[in-house]
Order: C-alpha cells, then structure tokens, then sequence
C-alpha cells in the first residue's frame, strides 16, 4: 500500500515539473503584451475615483485621472501614452489592432510604435478625434500637435492631416513654435525612457536566458597585459551589459545582426529586439 502511494506521489511530482517545463518553455517561445497598463511617475492619480499607490493593469472603460500627479499608460506595451497633471482620460476599446482612448480634459503625449500587432490608434476629445498609424503628438482641448509623421485629425467635421512640427488650434494650422518643438523634444525623450523601462522589466523576467544569450551576443570578455598576453576570459558583467544595451539604442549595433546570431528563435528575443530598434529609431530623431 506504502508502495503504491509512493509511486503515486512520484507520478503527481513529475507531471507538475513537466508542466512546470512545459508553461516555462511556452512563456519563452510566446510573445505576450498586457493590453493595459499605468505606471504611477508622481503625485496624486486615481483610476475609476480609487487613488492609485503603485502601477497597475486597466481594463475597458477604466477611467485615469491626474490630479497634480502624471502618469504613464501603456497599451499593449506599443502606444506609450504620457499623462500630463489635471488630466482624465478613459479607455474605450482595448481591440489590439485599433485600440480607442476618450479624453475627457487635459493635456497627453501618445507615441505609436507599431509593436504587438497593433495597427492603429484613436483618441477622442470631445467632438474632435485624432487618428494614427505610427507618430507622435500632443493632444489637448481643440488642439493637435505632431511631433513625427502624420495625424488624421477631425475637428468640427473638417478633416486635417496634421503632418510633423505642424498645429491645428481650433481649427487653424500653423507650424510649432520653439517652445512647443522643445516639448515635443522632451516626450520624445520621456516615451523613450519609458520603452527602456519596458525592455528592462522583460529582461528582468527572464535571467537565465539573458546569461545564455549574453554568451552568443557579447560573447566572453579577454583581459590581456601589456604584452598582449591572455590574463584572463570571462562573461560580461551587469555594468558591461548595460553598457551594451546603451551602445545599442545609440545606434551602435545593428539589431538584427545580433539577433540572426541566435540559433533558437525565441519570443523574448524579438520583443526585445523590436523595442530596441524602436528605441534606435526616436533617439535619431532627436539627436
């Protein structure tokens, strides 16, 4: 009887650790996005009345609110949406291929990274809607304003495409000023900070694989003396890593150089790869 029990017990343990393998194998191959998500940065912000104390998912009609505080939300972790203070915003549609932000009051910044599948993007403001397929803007009441690429935008019924460094201000066009060019500048730098935030939390997850992949990437790191000689081999520490991941987003390395390195294709690798050259991509604009 104590046998059989055992051989039970055995078979129950080594069902759990396969599957255990098997979830850990998947979570590797898959590329997941969360469809919602706010990051608390300063101050006072409510979602749905409730004060929030630290980031949190959101779901289809979550209503964000700053008081004197900001906020950061991201949909499907590839429309990074800055949240500026005395701000209200609900989400109205989490579709991944059109996702559909209604902004109540206040000022956002939305960057559009064509990341997860996403195809394209709207926000509505009163009776005005702002539509894109890749770009950045600043959206506040009766007002457009675009950073990079084009906006469709609708006010009043008359349709707008708002194209880079231009304004439609209650229905006028004109081009940015030097004040806006320059916070135009400074969300380009925040949506990047942001995107970093990102790729670290995703690198965070997954440690092993980082110290695999850190061997096929940078490959070992060789000391030599004066002379030349070989002192000693090793594999790059945290600092020469992070060093290297900044090297990349300066446009040093060439993403899918590295990534046609690795044998075994992984999820992991290709959104940390996509976010990378997105990354790459905004630091160009601003340099």
């Amino acid at each position: 009887m104590e046998k059989s029990i055992s051989k039970k017990y055995k078979l129950i343990v080594f069902i759990a650790i396969v599957l255990v393998l098997i979830y850990g194998v998947y979570s590797i191959m898959s590329v997941s996005y969360i469809p919602a998500q706010l990051y608390l940065e300063s101050g006072t912000v409510l979602v749905n009345n409730k004060q929030v104390h630290k980031s949190i998912t959101l779901s289809e009609n979550d209503i964000v609110e700053t008081k004197e505080g900001t906020a950061t939300v991201f949909i499907y972790e590839s429309i990074v949406i800055l949240v500026e203070p005395n701000t209200k915003i609900s989400i109205s549609d989490l579709t991944k291929s059109h996702p559909r932000i209604n902004q109540q009051q206040g000022t956002t910044w939305s960057q559009f990274t064509k990341l997860a599948g996403v195809e394209d993007y709207t926000v509505t403001e009163g009776n005005n809607r702002a539509s894109v397929r890749g770009t950045g803007f600043e959206l506040s009441e009766n007002k457009v304003m675009t950073g990079l690429g084009v906006v469709d935008y609708s006010f009043n019924s008359n349709q707008f495409s708002v194209y880079e460094n231009r304004v439609i201000d209650n229905g006028a066009e004109r081009a940015t000023t030097p004040l806006e060019r320059a916070r135009i500048e400074n969300n380009l730098k925040l949506a990047i900070k942001q995107l970093q935030q990102i790729r670290q939390k995703e690198i965070d997850m997954h440690p092993i694989l980082v110290g695999i992949l850190t061997k096929t990437i940078i490959g070992k790191i060789i000391e030599r003396n004066e002379k030349g000689e070989i002192v000693s081999e090793r594999t790059a520490s945290k600092r020469e890593i992070e060093e290297y991941i900044s090297r990349a987003d300066k446009g040093e390395y060439n993403v899918d150089e590295i990534t046609a390195k690795i044998p075994i294709k992984v999820g992991f690798v290709q959104k940390v790869a996509d976010l990378t050259k997105e990354i790459q991509r905004l630091q160009k604009i601003i340099a």
